[in-house]
């Protein structure tokens, strides 16, 4: 079994492409204008293929992309490589985050925490954020509600059939762990007739706004505000993904 986006780093963007990206940093930069916030350094965790890092790049600002997925991260580069930005791309495992300088604005976007499987691999992210964000810096991050997919534990398949691509992929939420589990199986045409075939586990899991808000003030965190993604709003139970914003005190 392949570590999770081996397989799937050459065709994550094609599987994303109806998220808009554009909204996401809108609401950021909303976000960051209520806190008067104009950082000259971020960081972005699980930045993927740098849909999420090169926004920030575009405005001049320095910027890291971290990502524990080597295949991630060369996509990543070949996409600013022929680009003027201050952007570096680092292949770290965020529960052990060592950033070569402090920065003023640490992100993590679209389930990129959801991945951190414990409360304590939690905590271990949270205090590596802190250290590495400068005093009064600020920690703005999504998590999704994945306990919407509890459904009496049903298993659901999904087809993708278009030719050059084949993909095939199970869910199934354990409620005893609070963990959604998605078992993919793809194969992707490298060349004329000639298919790669790869096989991967993701697992998510969901954290309530209790465990969330405990962790964060725990490891050193103040915390300003949380919403349900892209509102203004309080989240509730149908809430399907929260944005969290704290402040390293």
């Amino acid at each position: 079994m392949q570590q999770e986006y081996e397989g799937l780093a050459s065709i994550y963007d094609y599987l994303v492409a109806e998220i808009s990206y554009e909204d996401w940093f809108a609401y950021l930069q909303e976000i960051l204008a209520k806190l008067d916030c104009t950082p000259s350094i971020v960081a972005d965790l699980a930045c993927g293929t740098g849909k999420t890092t090169i926004p920030f790049a575009e405005l001049g600002i320095s910027s890291y992309g971290i990502d524990i997925s080597g295949e991630m991260l060369e996509i990543a580069r070949q996409k600013v490589e022929d680009q003027d930005y201050d952007i570096k791309f680092l292949e770290q495992d965020m529960k052990k985050l060592d950033l070569p300088v402090q920065v003023e604005l640490m992100v993590c976007y679209h389930d990129g925490l959801n991945y951190i499987l414990s409360l304590t691999e939690l905590y271990q992210v949270f205090k590596k954020v802190n250290e590495n964000l400068l005093k009064g810096g600020y920690f703005i991050f999504d998590l999704n509600t994945v306990n919407r997919f509890a459904k009496a534990d049903n298993e659901e398949v999904t087809i993708i059939d278009e030719g050059e691509k084949f993909l095939v992929w199970k869910t199934d939420y354990d409620s005893s762990q609070e963990i959604w589990t998605i078992d993919l199986t793809g194969f992707v045409e490298v060349e004329a007739g000639l298919y790669q075939r790869f096989e991967e586990i993701h697992k998510e899991k969901h954290y309530s706004e209790g465990e969330v808000l405990t962790a964060l003030r725990k490891t050193g965190f103040k915390v300003i505000d949380y919403y349900e993604a892209f509102t203004w709003q309080k989240p509730d139970y149908n809430s399907p993904r929260i944005f969290y914003i704290a402040q390293k005190v």
